[in-house]
């Protein structure tokens, strides 16, 4: 499915918190067989320890997959011909249902990174509504035009990925969908493989 990221040596993936980068990082890694996805965390700090340190030796054959929904008013920044920008769409409404679910509440730096006071917003639902129609404009009215190589990403689209759960085995197969803050899917090849048997082969 995302075999036409191949030959990039960085891969961000970026978007609205809850609209499926998580999943859409999962999926990337397993069909590029990336050993390991990093996670961006919500400061540049984390990916100028990846992207700009010599100790880590990306290739085109090896990429840097960044998971990076918390920084991503600064993705752009990071253009080059080798490096691909993927950007989650999901519509608002499940965006705000599923952090709802979770419960996830966007946090003062999430908002202060684009401009808005978050005084000026009460409410959880509130909160995650401003802020996902602030990163969407920035997004489409900014950032894409920045970035040489992007690609959107629609959320159900996912679905025709063999990693794909649906609502009704979510949490089954996999434990722990979501990437900690400062961890790893180091490794995670070989757990989804001992998951997904057959896909693997």
């Amino acid at each position: 499915m995302f075999e036409y990221l191949k030959g990039y040596r960085c891969i961000f993936v970026s978007g609205m918190q809850r609209s499926g980068t998580t999943i859409c990082a999962r999926m990337i890694q397993w069909d590029l067989k990336i050993s390991t996805c990093y996670w961006a965390g919500v400061k540049t700090d984390r990916i100028e320890r990846y992207f700009n340190n010599p100790n880590y030796l990306f290739t085109k054959y090896n990429p840097l997959l960044l998971h990076s929904p918390g920084p991503s008013h600064c993705i752009h920044e990071y253009t080059a011909e080798d490096v691909a920008i993927i950007w989650m769409k999901r519509e608002v409404e499940d965006v705000m249902a599923s952090a709802k679910k979770v419960p996830w509440n966007p946090t003062r730096r999430a908002f202060s990174a684009y401009g808005i006071k978050t005084g000026s917003v009460l409410g959880i639902e509130n909160k995650v509504k401003a802020l996902y129609h602030a990163k969407q404009n920035y997004w489409e009215k900014t950032q894409k035009f920045q970035i040489k190589n992007w690609y959107e990403v629609e959320y159900e689209s996912l679905a025709e990925h063999p990693l794909w759960l649906g609502k009704e085995d979510r949490g089954k197969k996999l434990k722990t969908r979501q990437i900690k803050p400062g961890g790893t899917l180091q490794g995670e090849l070989e757990h989804l493989k001992r998951d997904y048997p057959e896909e693997s082969k």
